[in-house]
């Protein structure tokens, strides 16, 4: 098969769409947002959702013409979450097929392709990007659906928090700031005082004092730490210990055993540990469990896996 018919891959997310050809890596990373006044962000898709159908259909087109193809010669696998409505999908179809006229569509259930990625048969696929985090059981190819466990917490929840503590309103700005300093703590209550200096991308400096740490107790308190959260809002290891919870078969405590990072918020520093004590704490006493990344470029784990 030529490049002019090879068979496209869009992987879309909060922030950003992910488009090139099947077997190679990537070659185009799109925001999937547009930025206004302020920093803020005017999304087409939020939280795992196309909210702005006029602006995503902006955003496939711009993919289709910064690749350089005609969309009617290639057929298209689009990376969509797991458990994504049939709503969506029957409306993804018709703008993909009557709009784009695309040959032939495929959907890729990200849980799906992200243990694909790490070659694994039986796994717990954590999923977490910057806007939502998703458990799911994989066993054989196939996402156990009554496991299934999503939560409306990631990377943006972060920067907001550490906006908020630095008292910073520019969230790009705060954005670079977390990826360059935010990590998470193997024991926030431990942690010895710091004082550093970091710089934005205007040149200014900037104290940290143990905010780069604190921000990523959201992810794990979100209760307590996240505006507007429901009594029910779950943390990431919360979501991971009931998705394995779930499993209707048997050894589910195997499951644990077995857990694969998936997402661009996973690579925060010291997160697989922190998970692996914190799950811990929250199963059966004696439950072995294992965290480990899904391939060698977790932040795009599905992409690698389809």
């Amino acid at each position: 098969m030529s490049i002019d018919d090879g068979v496209l891959v869009f992987d879309i997310g909060t922030d950003t769409l992910r488009a090139g050809f099947a077997g190679v890596e990537p070659v185009m990373h799109v925001p999937s947002y547009k930025v206004i006044e302020g920093g803020l962000r005017l999304r087409a898709y939020d939280r795992g959702t196309v909210v702005d159908w006029a602006a995503a259909e902006a955003l496939w087109e711009r993919a289709f013409m910064d690749l350089g193809v005609v969309p009617e010669n290639h057929p298209l696998l689009v990376v969509v979450p797991t458990l994504e409505s049939p709503n969506t999908l029957r409306r993804l179809s018709e703008v993909l097929f009557e709009t784009f006229k695309v040959p032939s569509l495929c959907f890729g259930d990200s849980a799906v392709l992200s243990a694909c990625s790490a070659g694994a048969n039986t796994a717990i696929v954590l999923e977490s990007g910057a806007g939502l985090t998703t458990a799911s059981t994989v066993i054989n190819g196939q996402v156990i659906r009554e496991t299934v466990v999503s939560t409306k917490l990631g990377g943006r929840d972060v920067t907001s928090l550490l906006s908020k503590y630095l008292s910073r309103g520019n969230f790009n700005d705060v954005n670079q700031l977390k990826h360059q300093w935010a990590y998470v703590s193997p024991n926030p209550l431990m942690e010895p005082s710091c004082h550093e200096e970091a710089y934005l991308p205007d040149g200014s400096a900037i104290q940290l004092s143990g905010e780069q740490y604190r921000c990523t107790e959201v992810l794990f308190h979100p209760r307590q730490l996240l505006p507007n959260a429901s009594p029910g809002q779950l943390g990431i290891h919360e979501i991971v210990a009931t998705c394995g919870a779930r499993y209707p078969g048997e050894n589910k405590e195997g499951l644990y055993g077995n857990i694969l990072l998936s997402g661009s918020n996973t690579l925060l520093k010291g997160f697989p540990a922190r998970l692996a004590d914190e799950v811990a704490s929250v199963v059966s006493p004696g439950v072995d469990v294992n965290v480990g990344y899904c391939c060698n470029q977790p932040g795009i784990a599905a992409w690698k896996g389809r």
